[in-house]
């Protein structure tokens, strides 16, 4: 019973919406405007980031980005980028005047696309190690697959770093619309060397980390428990035994997924050189800025080996994982060495043997044809460009 009246209560959500959108197109698209959410409304990060620095030195265009509500004042966005409260009647009229719509998830709050609008989606899980949409259907409510079936037919421009991804945005988004092959624009950062020292220097200065001190970046993703106790483990020795290995003084960062940012200040083992992460907006950035990467189920994982760096994974809870979300790939037959406890950790460390990892990424990008240049971001910016400046119709 509860169950429908939640149902009901969606429903009639989105009805009112269509509603609000019919009455908002009284109001004519703005051809320079372009809305951005990332990730329900995350700080200034992810894919739109790179896009909208693409964008930037020109000030012809109004860039909107959405935020959720304690993001509102307390956020990184440029000054030229304006802000918009999440799931708001502002952000749904934005939605309603803008040229351009740029996401990286779905949109659970839309307004009725118009017919000379176009949506970029630039999905946040360039290669996707858990099984996502429609491959997980028997978890998804029916309200969620509705609006999934909506969104799908928005989306004018769908991005991919590879044929794999080619082929999981048919089978698991369903999505018939044109592809545009090059690369996730999050991924750009990965592909520019020219600009790690600079970044590095930048995560340094934001955590007050020493110069001369490595960084261990602890990325797990959500539970649907929404439990924290799984992360919370012995980082300390784990910390010891990779500076044992690698002769470096490391700190070790914890950054929980942005589904549980509101758990992160609920950990109790922060404290000398373990630092809480969750709160720096661009996790690209940290990736760059780290030296090792320790995951479980995290698409950050073949982000990470992309520039050929050591990634560990630490799932203790795999097998009771496998229940909640099944995988598109062998947690055991990746390059990167899974360990389920702190003594096969300690192990994997020590027996870690950097030719036979690169030889293992090697194979494993050869094998979902990857075609990253670095170049997404300016791809999809002169497309936008494209589009607005010549007013462009369907």
């Amino acid at each position: 019973m509860i169950k429908t009246l939640k149902y009901i209560v969606r429903s009639i959500e989105i009805y009112f919406r269509y509603f609000l959108s019919i009455i908002f197109r009284i109001f004519p698209i703005n051809p320079k405007k372009i809305v951005v959410c990332s990730y329900f409304g995350n700080d200034y990060g992810d894919g739109a980031k790179y896009i909208i620095d693409e964008l930037l030195d020109d000030d012809k265009y109004t860039i909107v980005w959405a935020l959720k509500k304690n993001l509102m004042k307390n956020n990184h966005l440029p000054k030229n980028v304006k802000p918009v409260k999440y799931n708001s009647l502002a952000m749904l009229f934005e939605l309603s005047t803008a040229k351009i719509w740029i996401d990286n998830a779905r949109k659970v709050i839309f307004p009725l696309k118009r017919k000379n609008q176009f949506y970029f989606q630039i999905w946040h899980g360039p290669i996707s190690f858990k099984t996502i949409e429609l491959d997980t259907q028997e978890t998804l409510t029916k309200i969620y697959i509705k609006k999934l079936l909506i969104d799908n037919k928005n989306i004018d421009y769908m991005v991919s770093g590879s044929k794999w991804t080619n082929e999981k945005c048919r089978s698991a988004f369903g999505y018939t619309g044109k592809i545009m092959e090059c690369g996730n624009p999050r991924n750009d950062i990965l592909f520019q060397s020219d600009s790690y020292k600079e970044i590095n220097k930048k995560v340094h200065s934001f955590f007050n980390i020493p110069d001369n001190k490595k960084i261990i970046l602890y990325a797990p993703t959500f539970r649907n428990s929404r439990e924290i106790d799984i992360y919370q483990w012995d980082y300390n020795l784990i910390m010891n035994n990779f500076c044992k290995k690698f002769k470096e003084d490391y700190v070790f960062l914890v950054r929980l997924h942005p589904n549980i940012v509101d758990q992160a200040e609920k950990m109790n083992n922060y404290g000398g050189n373990i630092l809480n992460a969750t709160i720096y907006p661009d996790m690209q950035e940290l990736l760059i800025a780290s030296d090792i990467l320790i995951t479980d189920y995290s698409s950050s994982m073949f982000d990470f080996g992309m520039i050929n760096k050591k990634c560990f994974l630490y799932a203790p809870d795999v097998d009771d994982y496998l229940k909640e979300r099944h995988f598109y790939f062998d947690i055991r037959k990746l390059p990167f060495s899974l360990s389920q406890n702190i003594d096969d950790f300690v192990k994997n460390i020590s027996s870690f043997d950097s030719k036979d990892y690169q030889k293992k990424l090697d194979t494993f990008y050869k094998k979902i044809g990857i075609f990253e240049t670095g170049h997404s971001s300016e791809s999809i910016a002169n497309r936008i460009k494209e589009i607005c400046d010549k007013n462009e119709k369907k």
